[in-house]
C-alpha cells in the first residue's frame, strides 16, 4: 500500500517464477485484511467519503486469469468516522475508527459497532465520538479483543486533538494503556 501515493500493489510470484505485480489506483488506501475463509481481500479507504472496498477473486476462465482480483463490492461511511487499519480478530473484521476514538466490528450490512476504546474515551459506557482525542490508528489482531493491540499517538486526551499544529504526540515508546491500547508515534 502507498496511501499518500493513492496507489495499492499486489506484489507475488507468477507459476512459472517471475515476479507478478499489480495494482489499483484507489483514494488513500490505509488498511488491508485478508478473510481466509472467503478469499476476500477489504481496503479501508480514509478520504471523504471513507470506503470499505472488497475485492474478490475473479472465477477461473480460459483466458488463464483464475483468481484475479476484482471489485466486488464498496461501504460508504461517514468522513468523520476516519477508518484506517483493518484486522479479522475472531473471524469478525474491525477497523479502527479514528475520528470515533474507537476499534469497530464491521457488519456486513455497513454498521460499525463499537468493540474497544480505551478507559479515557470511556463516556457512560460508549466511547467518545465527539473527535479525534488519540489518532487511535493501528491494529495488532489477536484471537480475541482481549488478546489485540491496538496503537494511538498519545495515551492521554490533550487539550488540543490531533491535526492541530499544537497536539503533541507522546514519545515513540510509552507504556500500556489499560485494556491493551500502547502509545506510539
Amino acid at each position: 500500500m502507498r496511501a499518500t501515493e493513492h496507489l495499492l500493489l499486489s506484489i507475488g510470484v507468477s507459476a512459472t517464477g517471475r515476479p507478478d505485480i499489480s495494482w489499483l489506483p484507489l483514494p488513500h488506501p490505509s488498511g488491508v485484511a485478508v478473510d481466509r475463509n472467503t478469499g476476500h481481500v477489504t481496503v479501508a479507504l480514509t478520504r471523504n467519503p471513507n470506503q470499505l472496498l472488497t475485492l474478490a477473486a475473479r472465477p477461473g476462465g480460459e483466458d488463464g486469469a483464475r483468481g484475479v482480483l476484482l471489485p466486488a463490492h464498496t461501504t460508504f461511511f461517514p468522513g468523520s468516522t476516519y477508518l484506517h487499519d483493518l484486522a479479522y480478530i475472531g473471524n469478525r473484521l474491525h477497523a479502527t475508527a479514528v475520528g470515533k476514538n474507537h476499534v469497530a466490528e464491521l457488519s456486513e450490512d455497513g454498521s460499525l459497532m463499537p468493540a474497544w476504546w480505551p478507559a479515557i474515551m470511556d463516556r457512560d459506557g460508549s466511547p467518545d465520538t465527539r473527535r479525534n482525542w488519540l489518532q487511535l490508528n493501528s491494529i495488532a489482531a489477536g484471537a480475541s479483543l482481549e488478546d489485540s493491540f491496538f496503537t494511538a499517538s498519545t495515551t492521554r486526551r490533550l487539550r488540543y486533538p490531533p491535526g492541530h499544529l499544537r497536539f503533541a504526540p507522546d514519545a515513540p515508546v510509552s507504556p500500556r494503556l489499560p485494556g491493551g491500547c500502547t502509545a506510539a508515534v
